[in-house]
């Protein structure tokens, strides 16, 4: 089903449009659409339908269309009697605005990053949401109250749009896309500057100073001000005769081509086994498929990813490059400098282009017909590891992400999870020492139960291996026994910080998505049913096992095998349980007692 606002008022099933019964059901449904799930009064339904004079009879017409609507829209749309007025969620559309919504906030943040390519495709994408005048067909006092507002939404799109396009040299189809909305928007500023930066970088340069002149002259006349720095600007970069120049070229210190390797590291076998078949010699002539190592926060991919690099060194002897794509708040890192970061490990120290474009020109030329190895860290989307893919037959790339929805076209998937209990029993071992860890037969138990009390996430375990080894005269035991007053705050020695790690990560989920996880925290370690979900988070089943499926596509959960009724079960591993309830206030970090709010247990023992 699809539903439309962004132009005709319209509700398709299979491609026809369903009869809505006239302008006051087409308005009531926007209305409600435009609310996105938050509960509508009546009192509001009324002024949307009828404005300012309802007449006597609104509670029972409002009444009846709503029950149109809801045989309208059938099952699949939750449309419920909320706080004296009504709620619609219609999670199994194809809603334009909603998606609208979505792509332009996609583009927005790729436009910011400087991903310009990916941008205008989003940008693009959203653009083409609208079919024509917003709210047509709906009740006229809707569509007053609320076109300007979406009209304004799809100027500023339109606007981020053409700033990605120029960025990507489409000077001639920006300048043909502005000049009519300029005319129809005289007094908007930025969308003036960029018709006239596009003109002039056609070689329209005295249509581009008229543009100026009539929105100068308007501008004076309608408002009595000047034009701000915005119009201005481009007005004197257009007289410089060099709109957007790039800055000079900045020599950069050569950058070491990987980080250092753990001298630790454990495990792993099987997954640097198959990295190393997959990273080997040979390829298609447009270039081998690209690796993808996606695993949950804590699950040591860059760990692996580097020390497959260092592995395979040499196979690839024109160089290796790193570098991370997110910054400190997990947000994607500008394009410009991740390949600042690419061109100091592969260009030798040589002075790395002051601008975007030139320095994606020199990567590739860097790339071309070279035997190397790209490591890109921490991918996320909208993201530029797509651009970044170096061509050639022997250029290999390797990508690490926390998300399985990072795709990239024709990649080679290797999913990492937490440790097998030998695995984390090895690191245990291996750091703390032997005599610590295999001691008597309750020092043994003690260490393989720590290490399920950290869910064998290998950040973890290695934080509470160094918190052992810098405690000569603790065991497991004394080390459990103490995160039960609050583990992430025990899990921090040597640098490793996994209560940062974990929260970042938290704090990197959608918002309605991070306070679904939330709940599902509070129901403990153990399996979670489909049923038990729904029931925490107050939904229908179906919505559960979506939000369920959403998290596992976040690496927050892990499938566990099936559950009666032919649904999954689902665990979340302590750690992140752990980080969850942190960051929604549960946790009692400060509770001195085991069977507290902050009680430690493995996944499967409550």
């Amino acid at each position: 089903m699809q539903i439309r606002i962004l132009g005709p008022v319209q509700v398709l099933r299979d491609g026809k449009s369903v009869p809505l019964g006239g302008a006051k059901p087409s308005a009531a449904l926007a209305a409600l659409l435009l609310a996105d799930g938050a509960p509508v009064s009546v009192d509001r339904l009324s002024r949307s339908l009828w404005g300012p004079c309802p007449p006597a009879t609104m509670p029972a017409q409002i009444h009846t269309y709503v029950s149109r609507l809801r045989k309208i829209l059938g099952p699949g749309a939750h449309l419920e009697r909320r706080a004296g007025g009504y709620a619609l969620r219609v999670p199994d559309a194809a809603v334009d605005l909603r998606d609208f919504a979505r792509l332009a906030a996609l583009g927005r943040t790729a436009l910011e990053g400087g991903y310009h390519r990916e941008a205008s495709a989003h940008l693009s994408a959203a653009l083409e949401q609208w079919t024509g005048r917003p709210l047509d067909g709906a009740a006229g006092p809707l569509a007053e109250a609320e076109a300007p507002r979406l009209a304004g939404a799809h100027l500023a799109a339109v606007e981020d749009r053409a700033e990605a396009d120029l960025a990507l040299g489409r000077h001639r189809r920006t300048a043909e896309e502005l000049a009519p909305l300029v005319e129809e928007h005289p007094l908007r500023e930025r969308l003036r500057a960029q018709l006239m930066t596009a003109l002039y970088r056609c070689g329209r340069q005295a249509d581009a100073l008229e543009v100026y002149r009539a929105g100068r002259a308007l501008i004076a006349d309608e408002l009595g001000v000047d034009p701000s720095s915005v119009l201005d600007g481009a007005f004197q970069t257009i007289l410089r005769g060099e709109p957007g120049p790039p800055p000079a070229p900045a020599p950069v210190e050569p950058a070491p081509a990987l980080p250092a390797d753990l001298a630790d590291f454990t495990g792993r076998v099987r997954h640097l086994a198959d990295l190393a078949a997959w990273l080997g010699p040979g390829g298609a002539p447009g270039g081998p498929a690209p690796v993808v190592v996606a695993g949950g926060a804590g699950t040591g991919k860059t760990a692996l990813a580097v020390r497959a690099a260092h592995a395979l060194r040499d196979r690839f002897p024109d160089g290796t490059a790193f570098a991370r794509l997110t910054g400190p708040q997990g947000r994607p890192r500008p394009l410009g400098e991740v390949l600042a970061d690419l061109l100091g490990c592969l260009s030798g120290g040589e002075p790395v282009p002051g601008d975007t474009a030139g320095r994606l020109a020199r990567y590739r030329r860097l790339c071309a017909g070279r035997r190397l190895l790209v490591v890109l860290d921490d991918a996320v989307a909208p993201g530029p590891a797509a651009e970044l893919l170096p061509a050639g037959p022997g250029a290999h790339t390797m990508v690490t992400t926390r998300s399985r929805r990072t795709a990239l076209p024709g990649a080679r998937l290797l999913h990492l999870g937490p440790f097998e209990p030998e695995e984390a029993a090895e690191l245990l071992r291996g750091t703390a020492g032997a005599a610590r860890t295999d001691g008597d037969a309750g020092d043994a138990g003690d260490a393989a139960e720590l290490a399920a009390a950290c869910g064998h996430l290998p950040l973890a375990v290695r934080a509470a291996a160094v918190r052992l080894a810098a405690k000569e005269h603790w065991g497991p035991a004394l080390l459990l026994r103490r995160m039960a007053r609050g583990p992430l705050a025990e899990l921090a020695a040597g640098g490793v910080d996994v209560r940062g790690e974990l929260r970042a990560a938290v704090r990197r989920l959608p918002g309605p998505l991070r306070a679904d996880a939330a709940g599902l925290a509070r129901l403990g370690g153990g399996p979670l049913s489909v049923r038990d979900a729904a029931a925490a988070l107050g939904r229908e089943e179906v919505e559960a096992e979506d939000v369920l499926e959403a998290l596992v596509d976040e690496n927050m959960l892990s499938p566990s095998g099936m559950a009666p009724g032919g649904r999954f079960s689902y665990v979340l591993p302590a750690p992140l349980r752990w980080a969850l309830l942190e960051e929604s206030g549960v946790w009692a970090r400060t509770s001195p007692h085991p069977g507290g709010a902050g009680r430690v247990s493995a996944p499967g023992r409550g």
